[in-house]
């Protein structure tokens, strides 16, 4: 069956079949915090689903809906990377278009351990699911004087009408 605009639950049941076997992955279309709500169980293929009702199991909730029409997310600083030497250097950040829509300009930023932020107006097409590198204009100068450093670098996307905010 195809779930749609519903709430479902996912996750571990420490249950036995009447054969012997165990059946480790849960699901469950009710809250489970009833006691002995009823629920269902597979082995790790995915097969042979049965279904019982007890309280032994960890139900994690996730929600079926369809994705927002507006969802830009980065994903991960992809450059630069760790290394000694580094002097004047470019930042690359991974973005996704997570939304339903088709993205075409958005704003990007990055800080390097809480300095000032820096941010960059973005035009360019995005298709839903599209994965994108964005190299920013305004490099960033990783010169050390004497010692071996650590940056942390922080990067986000800020896109009008974003629905989830979290993933920016």
């Amino acid at each position: 069956s195809v779930l749609a605009n519903t709430d479902f639950f996912a996750g571990f049941a420490q249950t036995q079949t009447g054969l012997g076997g165990y059946n480790p992955l849960g699901y469950q279309d009710e809250l489970p915090g009833r006691l002995n709500a009823y629920y269902g169980t597979s082995d790790l293929t995915g097969a042979n689903m049965g279904e019982f009702t007890n309280d032994r199991r960890f139900m994690i909730k996730a929600v079926v809906s369809p994705p927002p029409p507006f969802d830009g997310a980065a994903l991960a600083v992809v450059a630069p990377m760790g290394a000694c030497g580094l002097g004047l250097e470019t930042i690359t950040t991974q973005i996704i278009n997570n939304g339903s829509d088709t993205i075409t300009s958005f704003d990007m930023s990055y800080q390097v351990t809480g300095g000032a932020v820096v941010t960059e107006s973005v035009v360019e097409t995005l298709l839903p699911g599209q994965i994108f590198d964005y190299s920013f204009a305004a490099a960033y100068d990783f010169t050390v004087a004497l010692a071996d450093s650590i940056f942390e670098i922080t990067s986000w996307i800020t896109l009008a009408n974003d629905a989830v905010a979290g993933n920016d």
